[in-house]
């Protein structure tokens, strides 16, 4: 159950950030538009792999923290995985961003988070041959109307195209790093992710 309790919290710092990105992203003069902030946070978010550094430090690798020696070169499937992992992240990122600046973060944030969840379960299905449990038609009723319950209010259209096509990039990215971490060990996968997106936002 660890995983639950990883998730809760991830989710719970994806609140905290989503209110800072709500207030940088509706200030005109501060940010003229989504797609540069979205630009930055993949900048930023690539360099991440400074945390295989600390694995140097004795012991702590053997607490699960990354580590160069589980690094390799990277086969054609690892290379293409992280870059189109990197490319549905950065993708995700713009219109979560263009959402949030047109429409309410409490309104748009769980849609998003819904789509994502939902479609998540839909990919894995279909290109990781997850296996949907019984109690799936359950968990969708209740996801949809708990993220009803949360938002309050839909947002307008043009912004629920936003939302929709961002929950359902984010959950691209999070089956194509799933694969990833299938295809090859965590801490090698982490890392050509991570170069991935970093070569890719850099590219653009």
């Amino acid at each position: 159950m660890s995983w639950i309790l990883l998730a809760t919290l991830g989710q719970f710092i994806n609140a905290i950030v989503a209110i800072f990105d709500k207030y940088i992203v509706s200030d005109e003069k501060v940010l003229p538009r989504p797609f540069v902030y979205a630009f930055y946070s993949c900048l930023f978010t690539a360099f991440w792999v400074v945390v295989y550094l600390i694995g140097f430090i004795p012991g702590l690798s053997a607490l699960g923290v990354p580590t160069f020696n589980n690094v390799e070169a990277p086969s054609l499937q690892i290379v293409a995985m992280s870059f189109l992992a990197a490319y549905t992240f950065f993708i995700a990122l713009v219109s979560m961003f263009n959402a949030l600046k047109h429409g309410d973060a409490s309104s748009t944030l769980p849609i998003i988070g819904s789509v994502s969840a939902l479609s998540s379960f839909g990919l894995s299905y279909l290109f990781l041959g997850t296996e949907l449990q019984d109690s799936f038609i359950i968990g969708v009723i209740l996801l949809s109307v708990g993220t009803l319950l949360v938002a309050q209010t839909l947002p307008k259209i043009s912004v629920l195209l936003y939302v929709v096509h961002s929950g359902l990039f984010f959950a691209l990215h999070y089956i194509t790093m799933k694969g990833l971490f299938l295809e090859t060990n965590f801490d090698n996968g982490f890392f050509w992710s991570r170069v991935g997106l970093l070569l890719f936002t850099v590219s653009l």
